[in-house]
């Protein structure tokens, strides 16, 4: 990550943040004990499978189909206000974190 960092300082075509290319050193580093402040996935983005099944986080049971539902509706459920109580006080160690759903105001730099 390292030549990475410099790469984007010399400006390569690297999209990434420096501090994300930073978190993503820490979780190589060592990705067992590589932590976050809390989970922002529900935040940033959804995740929608190939199946249709639409979902904010890939570790709990998607919210419902597409294809049957609205994403508004499916968003405004009671399943995904669900969803996002689990996530506030999730800890696992998601590579949704440091990849898509990465949010710098959750990163401590060690």
């Amino acid at each position: 990550m390292v030549e990475l960092v410099a790469m984007k300082r010399a400006n390569a075509r690297i999209n990434n943040a420096e501090i994300q290319l930073r978190a993503m050193r820490a979780y190589f580093a060592n990705p067992e004990r590589f932590t976050l402040a809390k989970c922002s996935v529900d935040l940033i983005g959804l995740n929608i499978n190939a199946d249709g099944e639409l979902g904010y986080c890939v570790h709990v049971p998607p919210l419902g189909d597409i294809r049957e539902a609205s994403v508004r509706d499916l968003a405004a459920s009671p399943a995904a206000e669900k969803h996002r109580e689990l996530m506030k006080s999730c800890r696992f160690n998601c590579h949704l974190l440091i990849n898509c759903c990465f949010d710098s105001a959750q990163f401590v730099a060690g």
